[in-house]
């Protein structure tokens, strides 16, 4: 009978351990139905699944789970049934890959729910080109939207489940212009439109809110990978054998064969990111989702030390990366570099150090100690190792101001000052700016100046190490709410409108200031108005400051994917003003001073990283970042500044406490 319990427990344990399946579901059209002459232009998506399907064949993707639509196949209808029918196959744990090569293009908006008012597409076989269109409900129905395929693959990772892992290339761009590149473009063409004299408004049907954001705990990892920014044309490549292929297939093929399986998705990228670069420099890879550092096919997740991105490698001993003033990078910092997608820089090589020759709010030059071996940006990490934010220091007081406080204990005391005495912005005497004390079994870092707990540490925590942590975060914190800048060219005013009843109503603007200033209650709903001042489109960022420090994303924001407000989405037309009355923002504690600081710029920009980046966290500093400030350097001088433009600002208000009912 044993022998019997025994054999069924091998075999449930080896029907569970090799019951994940990885499986691929592949998109290529190149030719197009001709609609009389009104079709989509020919181009070489289908060279690309023989670049694709052998690369993932040697990840383990056999071709009996993987699902292929070519051209004619690929109707509308089609894509549909055969998406239906591949979810339905998916088990938990399986890992799902799915490759898209295709003309993308943007569709007037008729549902609201994309702020800039264009739903983004793919563009699928009997689809007729958007300047023929003369019935856009019909022609329409012949667009694979965003938001239907944001469904397909949000059912496909329910299906994987949490242990599962879903990743997609998108070889096609959803708009575009002119370009010197070398293939053809995907897409790039003008909008299908309902009325082709229609103006849009930046509105969005959502809302986004200060209160935290739910994981999605339940369903799969996602990562997803495209072949250019938003707002940059698709390139295809020009091959040796003189054959036209996709950048990004091209450079998915050779990143998958010769990468690891214990690396990570960022990893990928990375490679993807490099070889991309050196062919078509001008168009930039975009990496989105919540499983970027997890392990290649349904690994755990990797703790990533939190790295800036090299924008340009000038010579062997001279690189621009993408972080600056901002993030606490000057000419005092010291940066090292190592290979991109490395977890432990410990355990790594590094393959150059040096000191930051210069730095404007979003971007420094560094000049290393060694020549480096290849001048792809795209291949290396910038880690600091020594940051410098340019305020005043701050002073640190031990002494007890109020009744419940007690005096910390004397070697904790002894502990912070010998741990904190070498850091330059930090001294013990004069008027205090934060106070350490006691109460029960925490000790309190206070601000000295509201008399407001910015952190806890607790008793059974590391105090020097929390305690190091904590004032590091203040420091940024004090200099991130002071530092202003403002460039005429980017001049605009912003109102804080009541949200009540569904609504925007100017007419309570006046019951919710005093002397000036905004006063909101704990539950006030508010929305944001933005009027530029100047003739030219204008690109912002909003980030929210709390009392305690905490700096979150307002806009853009990724954090929750039924929700995301994106970058190109944030802007205001010259001479215009905009009212976000689809982002009703709540307020929730803490209550007291707050600050919405702006970034304005003339493009898109990401500003998220200074609100997710506080030394602990995975994500890295720069994303995919446009600069508000740009940099160029003279051909014979190393790291010489000599432009910039954009604004910075704070829009200040007050949160009460929620009135008693």
């Amino acid at each position: 009978m044993s022998k019997i319990l025994s054999t069924l427990f091998f075999l449930i344990v080896f029907t569970y351990t090799y019951s994940q399946k990885k499986m691929a579901f592949v998109i290529a059209i190149g030719e197009y139905a001709s609609n009389d002459g009104k079709g989509w232009k020919t181009i070489s998506s289908v060279n690309d699944t023989s670049l694709i399907l052998p690369a993932l064949r040697k990840q383990g993707f056999e071709s009996k789970n993987t699902k292929l639509l070519i051209n004619s196949k690929a109707t509308i209808e089609n894509i549909r049934s055969e998406f239906a029918a591949f979810t339905k196959q998916i088990g938990p744990k399986d890992i799902v890959v799915i490759h898209i090569s295709a003309h993308g293009s943007q569709i007037q908006d008729i549902s609201k729910d994309e702020i800039d008012g264009f739903d983004e597409s793919i563009v699928t076989y009997n689809a007729i080109l958007p300047k023929h269109s003369t019935d856009f409900n019909t022609d329409i129905k012949q667009y694979l939207l965003d938001d239907e395929l944001n469904t397909i693959i949000y059912d496909i990772r329910k299906q994987a489940g949490k242990d599962g892992d879903v990743l997609v290339f998108m070889d096609n761009c959803h708009s575009g212009s002119g370009t010197r590149a070398l293939g053809k473009i995907r897409g790039g063409t003008d909008p299908l439109m309902m009325d082709k004299k229609a103006s849009y408004s930046t509105q969005k049907d959502q809302s986004v809110s200060m209160e935290k954001l739910v994981d999605e705990k339940q369903i799969a990892p996602y990562v997803v990978i495209s072949a250019s920014r938003a707002e940059e044309p698709n390139s295809e490549i020009v091959l040796a054998d003189g054959k036209g292929a996709g950048s990004l297939s091209y450079a998915i093929s050779q990143a998958l064969e010769s990468i690891l399986s214990s690396t990570s998705y960022s990893s990928l990228y990375a490679s993807i990111q490099a070889n991309m670069n050196e062919w078509v420099p001008k168009q930039h890879p975009v990496i989105e989702g919540n499983g970027v550092n997890r392990t290649l096919w349904g690994g755990n997740f990797i703790a990533i030390p939190p790295y800036i991105e090299v924008s340009n490698v000038k010579d062997a001993r001279m690189v621009v990366i993408d972080a600056g003033i901002l993030a606490g990078v000057t000419k005092e910092s010291t940066i090292a570099l190592y290979a991109a997608g490395i977890s432990d820089t410990t355990k790594a090589i590094c393959l150059g150090k040096g000191k930051v020759v210069f730095s404007d709010n979003f971007k420094s030059t560094v000049d290393l100690d060694r020549d480096l071996t290849d001048l792809r940006p795209a291949l290396y990490w910038a880690f600091i190792k020594k940051t410098h934010f340019p305020i005043q220091p701050i002073n640190i007081s031990f002494e007890v101001a109020h009744k419940d406080e007690l005096p910390i204990d004397k070697n904790h005391k002894e502990q912070y000052i010998e741990l904190l005495k070498s850091n330059e912005l930090i001294r013990f005497e004069g008027t205090p700016s934060l106070r350490i004390v006691r109460r029960e079994n925490c000790e309190l870092i206070i601000d000295a100046k509201s008399d407001y707990t910015f952190d806890i540490i607790k008793s059974d925590q590391a105090y020097a190490e929390q305690l190091n942590m904590v004032i590091q975060r203040y420091i940024q914190y004090t200099f991130l709410k002071s530092y202003e800048i403002k460039d005429p060219k980017y001049n605009v005013a912003v109102r804080l409108i009541p949200y009540v009843n569904g609504q925007p109503d100017t007419n309570l603007i006046s019951t919710k200031q005093r002397n000036g200033i905004y006063e909101y209650t704990v539950g006030d709903k508010f929305v944001v108005e933005i009027t530029n001042l100047n003739p030219n489109r204008i690109y912002f960022n909003i980030v929210d400051i709390d009392p305690t420090g905490n700096i979150y994303p307002i806009m853009p924001t990724s954090k929750d994917p039924k929700n995301l407000i994106k970058k190109e989405e944030l802007f205001v037309d010259g001479d215009t003003t905009i009212v976000f009355k689809y982002f009703p923002i709540k307020l929730s504690p803490p209550i007291g001073d707050e600050i919405f600081k702006f970034f304005v710029s003339d493009k898109p920009l990401d500003m998220e990283y200074i609100a997710t980046n506080k030394g602990t966290n995975s994500r890295n500093m720069s994303s995919d970042l446009d600069r508000v400030f740009k940099n160029s350097f003279k051909p014979s001088t190393r790291g010489e500044f000599s432009s910039k433009s954009g604004s910075v600002f704070n829009l200040n208000f007050i949160i009460l406490p929620e009135k008693k009912k």
